[in-house]
């Protein structure tokens, strides 16, 4: 991807048209790190991408309370049921990233971050073929 169309999408991307203290702030000069995700450390980080409701990261945040959960999702309607969730159920152990992972995945993220990824049903549903070319291979560069 060329400089200029990198800067494009991030500009893009960070033109979030409301605030909530649930957003990680994601930035191509630096990558975000565990000590920067919450106000505290977790045990260990879990990536949802394509969080889309938010409905299973809200359940598994509620029983997994030693888990920091990071959710990337690009729609602003869902973000916010989401944080009404999060609201909800007072947790402190749920951040969303407003980005769209199919172009940053791999330059978001320190090293060793996460212990387990989910991408459950992406939106738009690709066929089987870009599947296999670019999630798997996206997923695979998140040193």
């Amino acid at each position: 991807m060329s400089q200029d169309l990198e800067q494009k999408l991030w500009s893009i991307a960070s033109g979030i048209p409301f605030v909530s203290d649930y957003f990680l702030q994601a930035s191509p000069a630096r990558k975000l790190k565990k000590e920067n995700l919450f106000s505290k450390v977790f045990e260990t980080y879990f990536l949802e991408l394509g969080s889309g409701w938010g409905e299973v990261a809200i359940a598994m945040a509620l029983q997994r309370r030693n888990t920091g959960f990071v959710l990337m999702e690009k729609k602003f309607d869902r973000i916010r049921h989401t944080i009404r969730e999060i609201e909800k159920h007072s947790l402190d152990n749920v951040k969303i990233l407003c980005v769209n992972f199919n172009w940053f995945l791999a330059d978001v993220f320190e090293e060793n971050l996460f212990s387990e990824i989910l991408l459950n049903f992406p939106d738009p549903w690709p066929k089987k073929g870009i599947i296999k070319k670019n999630y798997k291979f996206q997923i695979s560069r998140i040193p």
